[in-house]
């Protein structure tokens, strides 16, 4: 069952450090914005940060709308490279550590402290699979998460 945006409850202590308000109350996407949405559940105690401006708002779109989706993220390689050949085992780690960005980042991943994406986990897995592996394509640990991957 899909959850509307009326019953997502926002944790601050979720919400990434770098993160942009919206605090544009005359904007018609607001209820389905999750930059306006953490705006409304902003600690007493936060005073200021980073924020979306009313002019990004242009002909009805903003550029910096983000839709409250609940995605289903991922971390752990273990379960992922338990029937892995020894001959694929250091190229495949070593494209994925390419991929994710670095060797520390890796490990972020690894351990849990980062969440693979649902796309992130959709090019490890097409990796494998051009490897030639088609069974046990899954990460150790799922957990349903507001997406607040965004690209800006």
């Amino acid at each position: 069952m899909e959850k509307k945006t009326t019953d997502i409850k926002i944790n601050y202590d979720d919400v990434p450090l770098s993160w942009k308000h919206c605090f544009y109350e005359a904007c018609p996407m607001k209820a389905e914005c999750l930059h306006y949405q953490t705006g409304k559940v902003l600690p007493d105690d936060k005073n200021f940060g980073m924020a979306i401006y009313p002019n990004a708002l242009k002909d009805g779109k903003c550029r910096f709308f983000k839709e409250i989706r609940i995605i289903n993220a991922a971390w752990g390689f273990n379960t992922i490279f338990q029937e892995v050949k020894s001959k694929d085992d250091t190229p495949l780690r070593r494209e994925i550590k390419d991929y994710l960005g670095s060797n520390g980042t890796y490990y972020k991943y690894h351990n849990g402290d980062l969440l693979l994406t649902p796309e992130q986990q959709a090019w490890i897995i097409a990796l494998f699979k051009q490897y030639g592996y088609s069974e046990g394509l899954t990460f150790d640990h799922y957990v349903a998460i507001l997406d607040y991957n965004c690209g800006l």
